[in-house]
């Protein structure tokens, strides 16, 4: 038994291949355009929701936006945002002054992690080695304090290049300073 609610516009109003598969048709052949249309719009669905997933899994806030949990994490987002200040505002003597007398900055070349820069020891200026690096952003941190140390762990962003950055600073004397930096 065929009913047809809605006659086809095909065939003078007879079911045809375009009408529901069990003969009941309530708009003629609308129902196959709209499960294509849907079949069509679910991967595009889909695909859309793994770049909402995506771009929320991945974006981070920056450095200013932290809340910090504890005294000691306001320090160091305060410490974070002057080292970001400084290198944006390519001062060296701020940028030194935050450094402990025994800091180092790591790099990895090659799968090796190598010297850039040790405060005191090699016999150029910090310019020298920051000269191409014109802007520094920082991203939320991940902090983690022990005794007078703590691990930094955050993203950032240099001249628009993403890279991630692991800082070990040391409290002396109530002011927390670079001990090392790993830069990747």
């Amino acid at each position: 038994m065929i009913i047809n609610i809605c006659p086809s516009p095909h065939l003078g109003g007879k079911p045809t291949a375009l009408d529901a598969p069990n003969g009941i048709s309530i708009h003629g052949g609308d129902w196959l355009r709209t499960r294509l249309w849907i079949c069509r719009l679910f991967p595009i669905a889909i695909l859309l929701s793994f770049v909402g997933i995506f771009l929320f899994g991945c974006a981070t806030g920056y450095i200013r936006d932290y809340q910090p949990k504890s005294s000691a994490e306001e320090a160091i987002k305060e410490t974070l945002i002057s080292f970001e200040t400084a290198w944006n505002n390519h001062n060296e003597e701020a940028l030194l002054a935050l450094f402990d007398e025994d800091f180092t900055l790591w790099v990895w070349r090659g799968g090796k992690r190598q010297i850039l820069f040790t405060k005191g020891t090699f016999g150029f200026r910090l310019w020298e080695v920051f000269i191409r690096l014109r802007y520094l952003s920082l991203g939320e941190p991940r902090i983690g304090i022990k005794d007078n140390e703590a691990r930094v762990y955050l993203p950032l962003s240099v001249d628009g290049r993403s890279h991630q950055g692991n800082f070990r600073l040391v409290n002396r004397e109530g002011k927390w300073l670079f001990l090392e930096w790993e830069f990747y």
